[in-house]
């Protein structure tokens, strides 16, 4: 019986020993090294001494975070097929990149994909061969290349800026049910609906709205710059615009007339807005004595509007009104008794639709010419003009015939004379 169990131990002991020879005879499995460039933990990368660039990835994860510093310098290049056939399920770009390189991500399992804003460059098919759906561009990218989102079942493509500069051909993909993306781009942007880039390699067009120009006409002040707007946009409201003599009305689709356009404003094609205006008139009389008081009637104002009224060249504040509900006032100044002779100008100042000049004529009153009333009579004229106001302490400029004052000058002289001598009689 010991013998039995003694052989039986020995034969244990003899497979044991053969087993573990196989064991030690197997090949051991080793980490993945990078046949190209230096390798840092599942990346293999190169550099030019100030920024690196990655070659490929060695790992098995296939949910990336890629790192934003290789080597101790930062990432900003994905190089030319880094990523390919890896089954990624997810990845994220570090924001340091600016290229990412032909079938950087092609050939996996991506459903989605955020391009840092940092890119510039997108290569060849860098995202071909994927589950991607949606799609952003960011505005710093000026190259696309060819196929670059092909083979996927894109629905929606937002561009955030201007349609890149170099732009591949069939770069979303050929159109199909699954595969047919609308392209967007933002108001104000440039871009070609029909270019080459927008096409599939069938000639299918991609679904890319078109653009409409927005254009401001003003007869006064300054009108908005245009601009662009997708077609089935709304344009939002310019604003009201401001010119001096003149109350802004409203934007309009007809110079004279026509409609008022209400905001927001749906675009369906190239457009032209008219500024309207209601010019403002000023009633004032072209003749004023100094201390006298005058009736100023304006209208053209913002209806609520402060409206300084001032006497010129050195501005003399004579009133402040407010505007009525249509924008219109009404009242009566002073012409200062210190105001000096000379051209001087009745200016109103609105708070809002700016400044208007009239025109008056003030001349010094009767006492201060010294003028005969009988011989003199002085009137007022309403009306509105643009011509500077002369004050005078002239008879010329009050209007008095210097010719009948001088024949009354003579008559009493000469009557002054007669009394004289009869008085020595």
């Amino acid at each position: 019986m010991n013998r039995t169990l003694s052989s039986a131990l020995r034969a244990g002991l003899i497979a044991l020993t053969a087993s573990a020879a196989i064991a030690l005879a197997a090949p051991q499995a080793t980490a993945a090294v990078c046949g190209t460039g230096v390798q840092d933990g599942d990346y293999c990368y190169t550099n030019d001494g100030s920024n690196s660039t990655v070659v490929d990835y060695v790992g098995v994860d296939t949910a990336l975070a890629i790192p934003g510093t290789l080597g101790g310098l930062p990432v900003t290049v994905i190089g030319d097929t880094a990523f390919t056939y890896n089954a990624l399920t997810s990845v994220t770009i570090p924001a340091s990149v600016t290229a990412i390189g032909a079938n950087a991500f092609s050939h996996n399992l991506l459903p989605s994909v955020t391009i840092p804003d940092s890119v510039t460059t997108i290569g060849n098919y860098t995202f071909s061969y994927n589950s991607l759906t949606s799609v952003t561009i960011p505005n710093a990218v000026t190259t696309i290349g060819d196929f670059s989102f092909s083979h996927n079942l894109l629905t929606s493509v937002v561009m955030e800026g201007n349609e890149p500069g170099t732009l591949g051909s069939s770069v979303f993909g050929t159109v199909t049910a699954s595969n047919d993306p609308l392209v967007t781009f933002p108001d104000g942007a440039t871009y070609t609906a029909g270019a080459p880039g927008f096409w599939d390699a069938s000639g299918t067009s991609y679904r890319v709205p078109l653009a409409a120009t927005v254009t401001f006409t003003t007869s006064a002040g300054s009108a908005p710059s245009p601009v662009t707007i997708t077609v089935g946009n709304s344009l939002a409201d310019p604003g009201a615009l401001t010119a001096d003599g003149y109350r802004f009305d409203g934007w309009y689709d007809a110079p004279t007339g026509g409609t008022a356009v209400t905001f927001p404003h749906t675009i369906t094609g190239d457009t032209t807005l008219y500024a309207q205006w209601e010019a403002r008139t000023v009633a004032a009389p072209t003749k004023a004595g100094v201390g006298t008081s005058i009736t100023v009637t304006a209208s053209g104002f913002e209806p609520g509007e402060s409206v300084r009224i001032e006497l010129h060249s050195d501005p003399v504040l004579l009133a402040t009104v407010i505007a009525d509900g249509a924008g219109a006032i009404n009242t009566t100044v002073t012409i200062p008794s210190s105001t000096p002779p000379g051209v001087h100008s009745l200016v109103l100042v609105g708070a809002v639709t700016g400044t208007t000049t009239a025109g008056i004529t003030i001349s010094a009153t009767l006492a201060d010419t010294g003028a005969n009333p009988w011989l003199l009579s002085v009137g007022a004229v309403t009306g509105t003009t643009t011509a500077g106001i002369t004050i005078s302490a002239t008879l010329a400029d009050t209007g008095a015939n210097p010719w009948l004052l001088s024949v009354g000058a003579i008559g009493l002289v000469g009557l002054g004379l007669l009394l004289i001598r009869r008085t020595a009689n």
